[in-house]
Formats: structure tokens, sequence, C-alpha cells
């Protein structure tokens, strides 16, 4: 039964995310006015990546082009597999009991050098005593499960340091379209 429910959920998720702005009025389509987003969201975006109050930043690359049928949903799966992955093997497999993980991610340029770039909360004591030596000491892994999931894929860590990161994740959402290649948590 749950896993019906949840098949149910995300099929409703996919049409209301993937097609938000189509609408029929008197069983006509109304096509989207591709119009850039206004002034006033792109504040509303970097003042809601701010309040994520987040302390990592990860850029997943796929280095691949959008011919190779990579899309949103395999994109938004591939990181959620990685997450499972890259924090069992630091903190053990029931992780999620001890440590809440929270991300953000924004998908770029799907139609030529496909990347994410993200945004982590991490709670580890380890890390907000010493985030260099944390990056450092889990990049190398990072990476190699990455490749795992994605053969030519690279991640690339950093702490972060100001609010610069965030006008530089939403840089490329140009349309209100856009905004559907934001991966919550």
């Amino acid at each position: 039964m749950r896993k019906l429910l949840k098949f149910i959920v995300s099929i409703f998720n996919r049409i209301i995310l993937k097609f938000p702005h189509k609408k029929a009025v008197n069983n006509k389509e109304i096509k989207p006015n591709p119009q850039p987003i206004k002034q006033e969201y792109k504040p509303a975006l970097k003042q809601m990546l701010i309040d994520f109050n987040g302390n990592l930043a990860i850029t997943f690359a796929f280095n691949k082009e959008a011919s190779c049928g990579i899309t949103t949903d395999l994109i938004e799966k591939i990181i959620r597999k990685w997450n499972c992955m890259f924090f069992s093997k630091i903190y053990g497999a029931r992780f999620y009991k001890h440590y809440k993980i929270k991300n953000i991610h924004t998908i770029e340029h799907l139609k030529s050098n496909i990347h994410t770039h993200s945004v982590y909360k991490i709670e580890d004591e380890e890390y907000i005593k010493d985030p260099k030596a944390w990056i450092l000491k889990y990049e190398k892994l990072a990476n190699k499960l990455f490749n795992d999931l994605w053969s030519t894929g690279t991640v690339f860590m950093d702490k972060i340091r100001d609010e610069g990161w965030f006008d530089y994740m939403i840089k490329e959402n140009h349309s209100r379209e856009d905004l559907s290649y934001f991966i919550l948590p």
C-alpha cells in the first residue's frame, strides 16, 4: 500500500513539476510566456537559500551532453543515491537516525555541460571544527562514489564563505520554467 501511495505521489509530482505552466481553459492549452524572472524573484530565491543556512557547497558535474538521455528526474535520483552512499560511508548505515542531512540543488545547462550547484547543511562536529580538513578527507570518496553512479562525473566541494554562492546558484534561472530545476529536500 505504501509503495502504491509513493508511486501515485511521484507521478502527481512529476506532472505538476514538469508542466506547472500549462493550463487548459475551455479545452484550449495556454502556452507559457517565457518572461525572464522578475528581479523581485531573485532576492526571494536568494533569501530562501540564505535562510536554509547551509555551510557546504558541492558541484556535481555530469560532463555529458543532454543527448545522452539524462533528465532532471535521473539527476535527482543520482544525487539522492549519492547522498545515501556518501553519508552512510562517513556516518554508518543508519546515519539518517543521527544526522539530518539537508540539501538544495539547482540544475544547470541541461543541453550542454550538465551540472548542479548544491548547498548542504552539515551539522557534524568534525566539519564545523575544521571544514577544510573535512573536505580534504572526504572529497576523494565523494568523487569515487559519484563515478560509480555516473562514470564521467566529478564532484567539487567547498565551504560556503559568504552569500556569493547563493547568487551563483541562481544565476542561470532565466525564466519561470527554470525554477523547476530546483531539487528540494
